[in-house]
């Protein structure tokens, strides 16, 4: 263990139960307050050695610092100074918005984009899935940014944890006591979206896009999670479906070149409550698909 820290004050609700609340949590890196612009408060944390991020997942928001050991009681009291007097900045929200449409736009471009990311969350999804219940950019431009500021400052009030990893435990907890002020009664989480994952047989989905390759992409909804099927499911990815070496790999490229990838994996969900999945995956030249898909 070295002179570093890492600090999160963790809530366990996301986007799931606030759809506003992904893009209140990147906003807060756009923003500054009475006393620091944005560029002056980046400075000071970098004059601290420490860094700062609020991130917002499907489940999860975090609020973190790291850096200098030294300088947490610092950088903890600059951090909480910008999440208590965060300023709304109208130029600040247009410009982030305008980095959310370009990288939608530069998602669109990217093929690997459309298969894992489009058509994976469809074939699991369907119509509603987190990829689609999101802001259109009408809507994103007519959000008052002040709402996203009001959103991040209002997470005080949620139940919350935290994890500290470095040295020195009683001097972060002194820290917190002087600088993380929560009130006493804590609320409860926004109930969270539910997105059911669909049946996944008897459905061929085709996405058209212009390119010399072909790729196809086999999903298949297996049984619910089970903590005993780890070692065979790791098994079964190492040995026959991922990596150079395994089974499909060297079948379907290597001995008969009918791909230039080929993989199948055994994919454990991520949450007790979800599916497994059996996914098979080939990218070759679009006259050998037939060919390939009966390897």
């Amino acid at each position: 263990m070295n002179d570093l820290f890492d600090l999160n004050i963790i809530f366990d609700m996301g986007g799931d139960n606030d759809k506003k609340l992904k893009l209140a949590a990147n906003y807060m890196d756009y923003l500054g307050t009475a006393k620091y612009s944005n560029e002056e408060l980046k400075k000071e944390f970098y004059k601290l050695g420490v860094s700062y991020y609020v991130f917002a997942g499907d489940d999860k928001t975090y609020v973190g610092l790291n850096g200098l050991k030294e300088n947490l009681p610092k950088g903890l009291e600059l951090l909480e100074h910008l999440w208590n007097n965060a300023v709304p900045d109208q130029d600040a929200y247009k410009k982030y918005v305008e980095s959310i449409i370009k990288e939608r736009q530069d998602s669109k471009g990217q093929k690997g984009s459309i298969l894992w990311n489009g058509l994976m969350s469809y074939g699991k999804y369907g119509e509603k899935s987190r990829l689609r219940n999101i802001y259109k950019t009408d809507e994103l431009n007519a959000i008052d940014p002040k709402e996203l500021v009001d959103i991040v400052k209002d997470m005080k009030n949620y139940n919350q944890r935290v994890f500290y990893y470095g040295k020195d435990v009683d001097a972060a907890v002194a820290a917190l006591n002087s600088s993380h002020t929560i009130p006493e009664d804590l609320k409860e989480y926004p109930e969270a979206l539910v997105y059911e994952e669909q049946e996944t047989s008897g459905n061929v989905y085709f996405v058209d896009f212009d390119m010399v390759q072909s790729e196809m992409l086999f999903l298949a909804k297996g049984e619910p999670f089970k903590a005993e099927n780890i070692a065979a499911s790791t098994l079964f990815n190492t040995y026959f479906g991922s990596g150079l070496s395994s089974i499909v790999f060297q079948e379907i490229r290597e001995s008969k070149s009918l791909a230039y990838s080929a993989f199948s994996s055994y994919q454990m969900a991520d949450e007790k409550e979800n599916a497994n999945y059996v996914m098979a995956y080939m990218g070759t030249q679009a006259n050998k698909m037939p060919q390939a898909v009966s390897a």
